[in-house]
């Protein structure tokens, strides 16, 4: 007993330093209220600044005309995006089953295309509210009684289909009730390939989508719509499964959207209007199909000549001339490559040649340019600038823009900020009547214009095709 008040203290001590221990680690190690959740696909793209959507460029999705970028589905993405203050991204496959195999694979945020919803669909991915609906529609080169159950006509003997945008399911119900005989087109087989088969053999028929029927019915007269579906069809966008809340960010967006004038007026620009897409394709150039112009074999082979992307050369032929081999300017510029005559015949040839002759003038032509600057613009990413102003408005005067470039303390190899601002003002009489100026003025505003639209299609077609 006297050993223990003796040692009391020290008891006290030993049993209360577990005790303290204890609460010093409490106190430096406090459980975080902060929860580390797995970022989620919303949150991705808004860090990364871009939304990926694959798509087809098909009419019905997307396609350009002129250099510019249309498409019912092109534009609402562009507005789904623009909402989410990110920019935009395409991927492009030929087919459905592409897209939903790329979808899978996470190499793209959404499947944007004309694609209707079926059961399996459904199991395999998350779809959207419908950003439209459509029925679908028996075409024919002939008019046809459709409620029989046994057959569908003595001179239809095959009905086609479009395996990625009508699900078999569909299909196989129909057949079933029909009794009819249905067969998927060929992979890479379009819409417009099926409307043209059926020009060439009225024993066929195919199912499409009644928008796109419409769509194509300004080129092929000829043909009869039946519809077979009692209620139309929903066609939504997808994403993959798990991506909850990047699908009530999408359905939210639809049903805001939806109610606003925007997509009444997209809707009917491109399944409404009549003759839109007849217009776009017989007033401008329309690119699609992964084809730039029925004349990208000869592009490709004369781009090796000087060197370029052929899809840089393909700009610059679309800049000036939408492919069009037969047009003249009003200062008498002609053809693909739109040389002046006297310009042709210096490197020899002439208005009468072909369209691959008329490539090859121009190819020619810009090779010369080529060795005229190679010298003084070292850097070849800077001079093929330097090489597209001189081709729209001529040598000589990039040669006094350069003059002024350097008088005036600028590189004179160099383009952006520096050469182009004094070809653009080159006309302005205090650089007109400067004593570097050689070769006088001219309407230099519009090669500055046109290297930069050259160079955006070219940054647009690096996205659409491949090299």
């Amino acid at each position: 007993m006297i050993w223990l008040k003796k040692h009391l203290r020290l008891i006290l001590i030993i049993l209360l330093l577990p005790v303290l221990f204890f609460l010093f680690y409490l106190r430096t190690h406090e459980p975080s209220t902060k929860h580390n959740y797995p970022e989620t696909l919303v949150e991705k793209i808004l860090k990364r600044g871009y939304l990926v959507a694959i798509t087809a460029d098909v009419p019905e999705c997307y396609f350009v005309v002129n250099g510019r970028e249309m498409g019912f589905d092109h534009d609402l993405l562009n507005e789904l995006a623009r909402e989410m203050g990110v920019g935009l991204k395409f991927l492009f496959v030929k087919n459905g089953e592409e897209g939903f195999r790329l979808l899978a694979q996470g190499r793209g945020d959404l499947l944007g295309m004309n694609l209707m919803c079926s059961p399996l669909r459904q199991r395999l991915f998350l779809p959207t509210e419908p950003v439209r609906q459509s029925d679908l529609v028996l075409i024919t080169s002939h008019v046809v009684d459709t409620s029989t159950y046994f057959s569908l006509d003595d001179n239809v003997r095959t009905i086609y289909y479009h395996p990625s945008l009508v699900p078999d399911s569909m299909v196989r119900d129909f057949a079933w009730r029909k009794k009819w005989f249905l067969i998927p087109s060929a992979s890479g087989i379009t819409y417009e390939d099926l409307f043209i088969n059926l020009s060439d053999d009225p024993s066929c028929a195919f199912l499409c989508d009644e928008h796109i029927a419409r769509e194509w019915f300004a080129f092929y007269k000829k043909v009869y719509l039946t519809n077979i579906t009692s209620t139309p069809l929903d066609i939504p966008w997808f994403v993959r499964r798990g991506e909850v809340a990047w699908l009530k960010t999408i359905n939210e967006w639809i049903i805001k959207f939806k109610a606003s004038g925007t997509y009444e007026n997209c809707y009917r620009r491109y399944f409404i209007s009549p003759g839109f897409l007849y217009y776009a394709r017989e007033k401008g150039q329309v690119i699609r199909k992964g084809k730039l112009s029925p004349y990208d074999e000869e592009i490709r082979g004369s781009s090796e000549v000087i060197g370029w992307d052929w899809r840089l050369l393909a700009a610059l032929i679309h800049r000036e001339s939408r492919f069009n081999p037969y047009v003249r300017s009003y200062n008498n510029a002609y053809g693909l490559m739109q040389l002046m005559p006297a310009t042709a015949l210096a490197f020899g040839f002439d208005t009468t040649d072909s369209p691959s002759r008329q490539i090859e003038a121009g190819v020619t032509y810009l090779k010369y340019l080529d060795g005229m600057l190679k010298k003084a613009v070292p850097d070849a990413e800077q001079r093929i600038r330097f090489i597209l102003a001189a081709y729209n408005v001529g040598l000589s005067h990039v040669i006094d823009a350069r003059r002024l470039a350097e008088k005036y303390g600028k590189e004179p190899s160099l383009w952006e900020g520096h050469v182009d601002f004094f070809l653009r003002n080159k006309s302005r009489e205090v650089y007109l009547q400067d004593s570097v100026v050689q070769f006088g003025p001219c309407p230099c505003e519009g090669a500055y214009h046109f290297v930069n639209e050259v160079l955006d299609t070219y940054d647009h077609f690096q996205e659409i095709i491949g090299p």
